[in-house]
C-alpha cells in the first residue's frame, strides 16, 4: 500500500496476534478486509466458515511447540514467535526488533527472546506466500527530516519551546507520557520536574510557581482534573496563569485509558466555581499539539 502520514490512531485491526480462541471471537469483526490472524494451530482452530469472514488471511504458526520443543524455553516466550511472523508478514526489518529487545531486557534474556523471534520470522518466510498487503517498509525521505512524535511529546516539546520552567504531575493515562518526557528534559532545560502525592498537590504547585513568577504546567486526565477544579477556582481569583494539559477519554470515573476522547470538553470550559476567563484549546493532531501548546503559555 502506498505511504502516508498517520494522524491519529483508528479502530479497525490490520494484523491480530491472537495467543487464544477467545481473542479471534471478539476481534475478528475489527479486522480491515485482507486483515491478517496470526494463531497457534495447537490452540485454535480457524476456518474463514468458522470466523463468518471470508476475506481475512490466517497464519498458523506453531508458537508453543516452537518454544517448547525447538528452543527449550518457557511457553511464555511464544508471544516473540509471534511477534516476529508478524515482523515478516509486515516486511519490518527484525534488526530493529532487536534493537528494541536489546534495551528492554537483560543480555540472557534479549537474546532468548529473539532467538524465538527470528523462529517466528523464518517459519513465515518459509510456509506462506508473500500476499499480506499491509506492510511497514522504511521510507527514505527526500529533502526535509521528518520525526515521530506522539501527542505527549509534541506537547512537551511546546512547553519547552514555550519557556516553561516548572511541571507538576501525577501520573494518569494518557498523560503519563509528558511526564515521564519533561522529567528526561529537566536536566538539560534547567527546569523543575516534580511528582507530587496527588493532582490536587500537582494544581496548587503549578499555581505557586507560576504566581513566583515562572512558567508552569501540569497535566492529567479526566478523573485528576475533577480534583483540580477547585485550584483553577483559586488561579481564576488570583489571576495566576496555569497551563493544564487534559488528556481525554472515554467512560465515567476512571474511565477507559486505551482509547481518546473528546468528551471532557464541555467540562473543561465549565469547570470550576465561580466565573473567570479561561482559554480552551482542542489540538486536532500532533502537529497542533506543539504549536498550540505555545499559543496556550503565550
Amino acid at each position: 500500500m502506498d505511504a502516508e502520514e498517520v494522524f491519529s490512531q483508528t479502530d479497525k485491526i490490520d494484523l491480530l496476534l491472537a495467543i487464544n480462541a477467545e481473542t479471534v471471537m471478539l476481534h475478528k469483526d475489527e479486522l480491515v478486509s485482507g486483515g491478517g490472524i496470526i494463531y497457534d494451530p495447537d490452540d485454535i482452530l480457524l476456518k474463514p466458515d468458522n470466523l463468518n469472514r471470508e476475506d481475512l488471511m490466517l497464519y498458523p504458526v506453531p508458537l508453543k511447540k516452537t518454544v517448547w520443543e525447538e528452543l527449550k524455553e518457557d511457553p511464555i516466550m511464544r508471544n516473540a514467535v509471534a511477534l516476529g511472523a508478524a515482523f515478516a508478514l509486515l516486511h519490518c526489518d527484525l534488526d530493529l526488533l532487536e534493537e528494541v529487545l536489546k534495551g528492554t531486557f537483560k543480555p540472557a534474556v534479549a537474546e532468548s527472546n529473539m532467538k524465538a523471534a527470528k523462529k517466528g520470522y523464518d517459519h513465515v518466510q518459509n510456509n506462506f506466500d508473500d500476499n499480506f498487503e499491509y506492510r511497514l517498509t522504511k521510507i527514505e525521505s527526500a529533502g526535509k527530516r521528518k520525526i515521530l512524535l506522539s501527542g505527549n511529546e509534541a506537547i512537551g516539546l511546546g512547553a519547552l519551546k514555550a519557556g516553561c520552567k516548572f511541571f507538576a504531575g501525577y501520573p494518569m493515562t494518557p498523560t503519563t507520557g509528558l511526564l515521564h518526557f519533561m522529567a528526561e528534559n529537566e536536566r538539560k532545560m534547567e527546569m523543575l520536574i516534580i511528582q507530587p502525592e496527588g493532582e490536587i498537590a500537582a494544581i496548587n504547585m503549578a499555581a505557586g510557581a507560576a504566581f513566583a513568577g515562572v512558567r508552569a504546567m501540569t497535566a492529567t486526565s479526566g478523573g485528576g482534573f475533577c480534583l483540580m477544579v477547585e485550584g483553577l477556582g483559586m488561579t481564576g481569583m488570583t489571576e495566576t496563569p496555569v497551563v493544564i494539559m487534559v488528556g481525554q477519554r472515554p467512560g465515567p470515573s476512571t474511565r477507559l485509558p486505551t482509547y481518546s476522547a473528546q468528551g471532557d470538553l464541555r467540562f473543561v470550559v465549565h469547570a470550576s466555581q465561580g466565573e473567570f476567563p479561561r482559554v480552551v484549546v482542542a489540538p486536532g493532531d500532533v502537529e497542533e499539539c506543539f504549536y498550540e501548546t505555545m499559543r496556550a503559555f503565550n
